[in-house]
């Protein structure tokens, strides 16, 4: 496996929209919608005998694909991450992840990705909600590149999964011998372990750069693409060669990868975790998701702040 920064930038969004489009040559998927398939790509899917818009009625879309999926057929749905989870929760915990179905759910426009409309639709919770639910695998892609990759395997694993992308454009990576289900090693280094998820993975990345350029401190970066299940042997062996450990995420503190990676920690091998991420706020607009990120903290020039403290 071998992750290569570009210069390329890209809308982790695209990527999915991508992996959707050649979806239409397995017979056996459908892909079912609530108004915003444009928005998530997921109208790239061309078939529309097997393309369903249920309009802006989330609840009853999770219901639809549910029935749909346990007559055999894998579905893949989805929303602003606003919406889904939030406004189905109760149909994704009863219909797909009790009944185990085959319902494959994505939440687009996750974070600050969208940033002119504020607080509603800036989710900062949908990891820490699905990752609770059994049966439920949750996938958090750190560029476009990862993203086709993703859509395309997960739709081959059967059960109820998350896949979590973001709109704006972001750094892409150059992906090769990818293996689903793995924390990926982006960056070696010996001095601290920076685990990042998301477009956030890009600015770890950066903050590593510019530390060991710098200041001589090699960052250990780790891109934890699949949150659910979690690459516990990767994560630990790496804390184990650094001893220091900070998370980087667009996502709430409470619940989401620093809640996984202490819970990880405390039980395996005790160590002081750092954060950078979302800490117990909602989000706001802005011009940019830029101009948000420099203002919460989410930044390579603040991760390189932070570690040079650590």
């Amino acid at each position: 496996m071998s992750f290569k920064i570009t210069n390329k930038k890209e809308s982790i969004r695209d990527g999915l929209g991508r992996a959707v489009a050649e979806m239409d040559l397995d017979p056996d998927i459908v892909v079912v919608v609530s108004d915003l398939g444009g928005s998530i790509k997921l109208d790239s899917f061309s078939d529309n005998t097997r393309y369903i818009e249920c309009g802006i009625a989330e609840a009853n879309m999770v219901t639809v694909a549910t029935g749909i999926a346990l007559s055999g057929k894998k579905v893949i749905c989805g929303s602003f991450a606003s919406f889904i989870p939030g406004r189905a929760y109760d149909q994704i915990r009863t219909s797909v992840c009790i009944e185990n179905a085959n319902v494959k759910l994505v939440g687009g426009h996750a974070g600050f990705s969208w940033s002119a409309d504020g607080a509603q639709v800036q989710s900062f919770e949908d990891v820490a909600l699905m990752r609770i639910l059994p049966n439920m695998k949750v996938y958090v892609p750190c560029c476009a590149s990862e993203a086709e990759l993703i859509a395309k395997l997960m739709m081959d694993e059967y059960g109820p999964a998350y896949l979590r992308v973001e709109r704006e454009s972001t750094v892409d990576f150059e992906i090769s011998d990818y293996e689903l289900g793995k924390a990926h090693i982006l960056r070696e280094g010996k001095d601290v372990t920076i685990l990042g998820m998301g477009s956030l993975v890009s600015e770890a990345y950066l903050g590593a750069e510019k530390l060991s350029s710098e200041l001589g401190i090699e960052a250990e970066v780790i891109n934890v693409s699949c949150i659910k299940p979690l690459d516990k042997e990767t994560i630990i062996e790496s804390v184990k060669k650094t001893g220091k450990v900070l998370v980087v995420e667009e996502h709430q503190k409470a619940g989401g990868l620093y809640s996984l990676i202490t819970e990880l920690l405390s039980e395996h091998l005790p160590t002081k975790v750092y954060s950078i991420s979302i800490n117990d706020s909602f989000g706001e607009s802005a011009r940019s998701s830029k101009e948000l990120r420099d203002k919460y903290g989410l930044s390579s020039d603040n991760i390189f702040n932070i570690v040079s403290k650590i």
